[in-house]
């Protein structure tokens, strides 16, 4: 009878012993699962552009004498956009919106508009290869005193360019943009 009470302390230690294990591996399968959700849930609300897309960037700032206001406005109206670069232009202000400067050398569509902050646009110029995708553009429009006036400091990100296309661009975005911006709004 002893040698049987022993066996089932042993057997019952072992079953109690197991059932701990089983508990730990559970709670860590649990946890682990609890933690790949977590990172799943993370991925699927991470801002799309978190990742670098392919293809040249550059990145410019410029201190402009006018108003966030005044410079985003002048961007998407046509007649004001000619009057700032110097050259006709194009734009119907929406989303999906196609624009065009420089007499039709520059063209796309807006793809966001976030009202006296900030434009995205699909951009290409007609020096694009047919096989080159459409470049990005990101143009923030931030307040920023110019010389003790209030002004804007414009930021231009730009991304998706074709090879060689980020200082051939960077050149043009400073003679014929920000020059001329600069001149017009009073610098």
């Amino acid at each position: 009878a002893a040698t049987k009470t022993a066996a089932t302390k042993t057997a019952a230690k072992k079953t109690a012993a197991k059932k701990t294990t089983a508990k730990k591996t559970t709670a860590k399968k649990t946890a682990a699962t609890k933690t790949a959700a977590k990172k799943t849930a993370a991925k699927k609300t991470a801002p799309k552009n978190d990742v670098m897309p392919a293809g040249e960037m550059l990145t410019m700032e410029a201190e402009l004498p006018a108003s966030p206001e005044v410079v985003y406005d002048a961007w998407l109206d046509a007649a004001q956009h000619g009057a700032m670069t110097g050259s006709t232009a194009t734009s119907d202000p929406r989303v999906g919106g196609a624009f065009s400067a420089w007499d039709g050398y520059i063209h796309g569509a807006y793809l966001a508009l976030f009202p006296k902050e900030r434009l995205v646009m699909r951009w290409r110029t007609s020096e694009f290869a047919a096989t080159d995708p459409d470049s990005q553009l990101d143009v923030l429009f931030s307040p920023h005193r110019v010389e003790g006036k209030p002004g804007t400091r414009l930021f231009l990100i730009h991304t998706q360019l074709p090879r060689g296309g980020a200082s051939k661009y960077a050149a043009g975005w400073a003679e014929f943009y920000f020059a001329p911006m600069t001149a017009h709004f009073g610098g």
